[in-house]
């Protein structure tokens, strides 16, 4: 690499549903069907990841097959918006579950029949399209910072799982000192 060559992020992948939810990153429709209304927010505890929504039809596949054959076209000059999208939401998408959380936040809307094949069909699509590594790159700094910083991410499942639950107020002082004494130690050692 040359002295005067920027360091280029490898990392284009987002994270999927899952991993999102361990880091304490919650899911929300942005209210639009624009693929480029994908942000995320951060706060002092919690992450929002807001996305378009997108409805699974019958017609889903073909369409997005051609859109981003058409995107492909040397005398078609674009910014590759479909096939990114179309990358992002496979990012997103591994597991049936995953299209599951995404049709309870209102994201997807499937009509094509199981979560299942809602699965595999962005798993499909996006095998072998051109990606705009610029398009959410913002968002994917943001995700990743967020990921990486261990006191945002600290035990998120654990302790969100406890108090989804119905906690009692036996147990609120001891889930306040077991957070507490983590901070503390992790500020005295490092």
């Amino acid at each position: 690499m040359n002295q005067g060559q920027k360091k280029e992020n490898t990392e284009i992948t987002f994270r999927n549903i899952k991993d999102l939810r361990a880091a304490g990153i919650k899911l929300k429709s942005s209210g639009t069907r624009s693929p480029l209304d994908i942000a995320f927010f951060e706060g002092w505890f919690a992450a929002k990841l807001t996305v378009p929504e997108i409805i699974v039809n019958g017609s889903t596949t073909a369409i997005l097959f051609n859109l981003t054959a058409y995107e492909m076209c040397p005398d078609f000059e674009n910014d590759y918006g479909i096939s990114s999208f179309a990358i992002f939401m496979d990012s997103l998408i591994d597991h049936p579950e995953d299209v599951k959380e995404l049709r309870s936040k209102g994201v997807l809307l499937n009509c094509l029949g199981s979560d299942e094949e809602v699965a595999n069909l962005f798993n499909i699509i996006s095998t072998d399209i051109v990606l705009d590594v610029e398009r959410y790159e913002k968002v994917r700094n943001k995700i990743n910072k967020h990921y990486r910083n261990k006191y945002k991410t600290l035990d998120s499942a654990g302790y969100c799982h406890l108090f989804q639950q119905s906690l009692d107020l036996y147990c609120l002082p001891s889930c306040l000192y077991r957070t507490y004494s983590h901070f503390c130690s992790n500020i005295v050692y490092h």
